[in-house]
């Protein structure tokens, strides 16, 4: 897991139109936390891309925009 990554889960998975035959759509959750302080946007920025990069890696997944 990623650094201050405290929580990661799903919420919702989605297959059907418009989602291409063989693919789903699915809703994930994450919570980041440092227990001595507030963590900045870019930290939490920078965590988030790294996870979603191994995700998409991993999976050969994309984000949907």
């Amino acid at each position: 897991m990623a650094q201050n990554a405290e929580s990661i889960g799903f919420f919702d998975m989605y297959k059907g139109k418009p989602i291409p035959d063989g693919k789903k759509s699915l809703g994930i959750y994450f919570i980041f936390r440092a227990k001595d302080r507030t963590l900045t946007d870019e930290e939490v920025n920078q965590n988030f891309a790294k996870i979603v990069d191994k995700l998409c890696k991993k999976f050969d997944a994309e984000i949907r925009k």
